[in-house]
């Protein structure tokens, strides 16, 4: 799973939610500029990044495990 991949399923996570950028940032535990950033590209999910969706989104537990295993390759 590529990092656009995630990314995509997270963005569908916070359209389902109906949450702004600040309010989705806030709930992952990062700021607004780094969800942006992360959002469009420019940045790679970082550790406190996947800790954040984790602990926010449990239910994503299965995709945040084949992302990490495929980025350990």
């Amino acid at each position: 799973m590529t990092d656009a991949n995630l990314v995509g399923i997270i963005v569908a996570r916070q359209a389902q939610l109906k949450l702004g950028e600040v309010e989705f940032a806030k709930r992952l535990g990062v700021s607004r500029a780094t969800w942006f950033l992360i959002k469009k590209g420019e940045r790679s999910p970082g550790q406190k990044f996947i800790r954040g969706i984790l602990k926010a989104f449990p239910e994503l537990q299965l995709h945040i495990y084949q992302y990490l295993s495929e980025q350990s390759k």
